[in-house]
């Protein structure tokens, strides 16, 4: 690692990366984007960690996705994730 290191700049960088797809759920081809869902309610965004904790909570699997930090992928039915985002609008206003 370390003779790579000095060779490579971003090697911890790709170490990362390598790590958090191992992590990712693998049959579950797309991800909900955080993003899009807080324009569309109009509300500041929740932590991530949050809505991921709440989906895992609920019994379904959740993990992050390499492309983009806000996403979330899971196995959970879109109307479990909107549900709960609805939720945070209301306990969030």
């Amino acid at each position: 690692r370390d003779y790579y290191g000095g060779l490579l700049p971003s090697y911890d960088r790709l170490v990362d990366l390598v790590a958090l797809v191992k992590q990712e759920l693998k049959h579950v081809p797309l991800s909900v984007s955080l993003s899009v869902l807080v324009r569309t309610l109009k509300c500041s965004p929740p932590p991530s960690n949050d809505i991921r904790f709440a989906l895992a909570n609920a019994g379904f699997q959740v993990s992050s996705t390499h492309e983009r930090p806000n996403n979330v992928k899971t196995d959970a039915p879109f109307r479990v994730v909107w549900d709960i985002m609805r939720c945070y609008v209301r306990d969030h206003p």
